[in-house]
């Protein structure tokens, strides 16, 4: 050694490579919303003296339809923060599993029937309608197993109408929950003279473009006469014989006429149209 001097001033090139983590993904759950969209968090594993690091990724549900226990996929992983340049990660996707829960809805509407008094307080429903859906989604009220009865089997407009077991149809009935089967209405017992209320068969709100609404009325023999723009119908107005085609924010307005027999009461659907959802 003795014979070898060190140069201690000499210069050269190190690489240091930045740091591999691990991650873990945590998914939230939510409510049905007719999207697979997703959110959580992403854990990082490994970041050295708090550096500043963090992570972020596009979380997405297998499929939008409410189920638990649902795979979501974590794609796109990156690093973020003021000392990301510092790390690289192990991957950049992974998966966790949540919940899309059933959305709550309510029943927003219930049409009862004329009834020709019968002694009886047995009520029959015509048309039904929810308050919260997704607009596009096939759901509907079911009520052919319900029951509903008047206060009292008297003559009378504007009666009260107990109605229950109500519940859901359609197809997409599943990703929905009924907060209540039951409902409270009104309804008219009218006397064996009075031709009964023209009735639709597309209950009355939110419908999609060109959705066709037809009329028609308990009473043989009778005639229909409607508008369209919110007036008064009478006996001259459009006598009805076809589907009424819905393109554009509608007022049905409908009375049955008979002669012989007292002219019904004047029945008013309000129909909106659904938005047009343009592709991004």
């Amino acid at each position: 050694a003795n014979n070898y001097t060190l140069n201690t001033s000499d210069t050269g090139m190190l690489t240091i490579n930045p740091k591999s983590l691990s991650l873990t993904v945590t998914a939230n759950s939510k409510p049905y919303d007719g999207n697979p969209n997703g959110s959580g968090t992403i854990t990082l594993s490994g970041i050295l003296n708090s550096d500043d690091v963090t992570a972020s990724g596009t979380f997405t549900f297998a499929d939008q339809t409410a189920q638990t226990g649902k795979t979501v996929n974590v794609s796109g992983i990156t690093l973020g923060g003021a000392k990301a340049n510092n790390y690289t990660l192990s991957t950049t996707s992974a998966a966790a599993t949540a919940n899309i829960t059933a959305k709550p809805v309510s029943i927003a509407s219930v049409t009862i029937a004329d009834k020709v008094y019968d002694g009886t307080t047995t009520a029959s429903i015509s048309a039904a309608s929810l308050s919260g859906t997704i607009s596009g989604d096939e759901i509907s009220v079911d009520y052919s197993g319900a029951a509903a009865a008047f206060d009292s089997g008297s003559v009378g407009s504007g009666k009260t109408v107990s109605i229950t077991g109500l519940s859901l149809a359609g197809g997409a009935k599943d990703n929905y929950s009924l907060s209540s089967g039951s409902f409270t209405t009104t309804g008219r017992i009218i006397n064996a003279g009075t031709v009964l209320t023209p009735t639709v068969d597309v209950a009355a709100g939110t419908v999609t473009p060109n959705t066709l609404v037809t009329l028609s009325c308990a009473t043989p023999g009778a005639d229909i006469y409607y508008t369209t723009d919110g007036d008064a119908p009478t006996s001259g107005s459009t006598p009805y014989s076809d589907a009424i085609t819905i393109s554009a924010p509608t007022t049905i307005k409908a009375i049955a006429i008979k002669a012989g027999m007292n002219d019904s009461s004047v029945m008013s659907a309000v129909y909106t149209i659904t938005p047009e959802v343009t592709a991004i």
